[in-house]
């Protein structure tokens, strides 16, 4: 038997605000269903599926919960094969940065941030 990883839910304040922001970062919509009950958006990485985000509009008590899904600790990595042009292409769309991007031994990784205050790094690692 073989599992697999598929999605991970992320809660959202707004489907259409989430799926502008995360595909600023390359992510695509690979499912968008609308409900009853609720609409399923499923977001993944162009040839990298089934992994990806659920996005799950928080109601209710959920909504206190946006954004702190990982705690003090970064909800993703994404990994690039060119940290600082990624960070220019980045930044030109208006994705908010935590600094510049940093070297250390074989990475450069810059941190951002999602409109929830989610903190996704973003890494290349180069071969050595």
């Amino acid at each position: 038997m073989t599992n697999q990883l598929g999605r991970f839910t992320l809660l959202v304040r707004s489907y259409d605000e989430a799926i502008d922001f995360y595909s600023r970062l390359g992510f695509e919509v690979i499912h968008d269903t609308p409900g009853p009950p609720h609409r399923f958006v499923h977001l993944g990485m162009p040839g990298q599926t089934p992994v990806g985000l659920w996005l799950w509009e928080a109601t209710g008590d959920q909504a206190d919960l946006v954004g702190k899904q990982s705690g003090e600790h970064p909800l993703l990595v994404i990994y690039t094969d060119d940290g600082r042009a990624e960070y220019e292409r980045l930044t030109a769309t208006g994705v908010e940065m935590m600094g510049e991007p940093v070297t250390e031994g074989s990475s450069t990784y810059f941190h951002v941030i999602d409109p929830y205050g989610n903190v996704i790094v973003i890494v290349e690692q180069q071969e050595g």
